[in-house]
């Protein structure tokens, strides 16, 4: 289950837009403390030397998302909505937010229900050129009775509410958007839900059974075809031959006979290097393709056996 974000820090911006695939992923362990795939290996990546494999992970993170109640006051009549805020929006709103420790602290309770103050987000630009400013508004606005006196949103189920569209998932326009955002239920001390996601998780290959993609056709990719009409030779007038497949098979042993990269298709490539024990990691072989992916593994191999170009 996934639910899109509303605004985002440079790099979920980064991550959504490299994305062309599934949504965003609930991470199991930050939200729930289960067992998750894509944080293990987002971890290993990060262990990596390589570059490219630390970036990888650093877009396959977990991020969260900050869910709140709303009343856009440009659509009234849509009623209370859910806002998912990245962290960066989430942050200033928090920063707007009065410091009963500072008794010159000139902010004002923008969540105070009786007197609230309209939450300003202006929104421009579009992908990773998306930017957001979060302000308040100087004039105090007016939450309707009739949303007052209905049961409050319990934010605690807020991905079974989204999903069910029971309540609708607000995402701020191009332009100037204003909201009240809602205050804690009676009896709660915070007005949102932390969820965390991975984003881009497609550049981590779970989805893909590795065994079914490298074992299949292992037998059929690198094996001799010369084996078949072998089995029923038991003549001895056909030593020669077995020593000719002997000798060929030899040859296949040999690693510094160089294959042919440049006739590779990318499954084959990745077969290979899975064959060969090239220390390539699953993710940057499902990332990668074509060019990129053939001179990677040819660099690998050739490092492996000293073959030089």
């Amino acid at each position: 289950m996934s639910y899109g974000t509303t605004d985002a820090s440079s790099g979920r911006k980064a991550a959504e837009d490299a994305k062309k695939g599934p949504g965003p992923k609930v991470c199991p362990e930050r939200n729930y403390g289960k067992p998750c795939k894509e944080c293990l290996a987002v971890a290993k990546l990060y262990q990596s030397e390589d570059q490219s494999d630390t970036d990888i992970a650093s877009s396959c993170r977990s991020r969260p998302t900050y869910y709140m109640v709303i009343y856009d006051l440009k659509d009234k009549q849509a009623g209370r909505q859910v806002y998912g805020s990245g962290i960066e929006n989430f942050r200033t709103l928090c920063d707007l937010l009065p410091n009963e420790k500072d008794t010159d602290d000139a902010n004002v309770d923008y969540t105070n229900y009786k007197k609230p103050y309209p939450v300003i987000i202006k929104r421009t630009g579009k992908g990773l050129k998306t930017k957001y400013t979060v302000s308040i508004s100087r004039n105090s606005s007016k939450i309707p009775s009739n949303l007052l006196k209905k049961k409050p949103i319990d934010l605690e189920n807020v991905l079974e509410l989204l999903e069910s569209e029971e309540i609708p998932l607000w995402v701020p326009s191009e332009g100037t958007n204003k909201i009240i955002v809602f205050p804690p239920p009676k009896g709660k001390s915070k007005n949102f839900k932390e969820i965390f996601y991975h984003w881009s998780t497609q550049l981590l290959g779970l989805g893909l059974e590795e065994d079914e993609e490298f074992e299949d056709d292992d037998d059929e990719t690198f094996e001799d075809d010369d084996d078949e009409g072998f089995e029923d030779d038991e003549d001895d007038g056909d030593e020669d031959e077995d020593e000719d497949e002997d000798e060929d098979e030899d040859e296949d042993e040999d690693e510094s006979d160089v294959p042919e990269f440049e006739d590779m298709s990318s499954i084959d490539l990745r077969k290979f290097a899975k064959k060969s024990k090239l220390g390539i990691s699953p993710a940057k072989l499902k990332a990668l393709k074509g060019t990129k992916l053939r001179k990677l593994v040819e660099n690998k191999w050739r490092k492996k056996y000293d073959v030089p170009y």
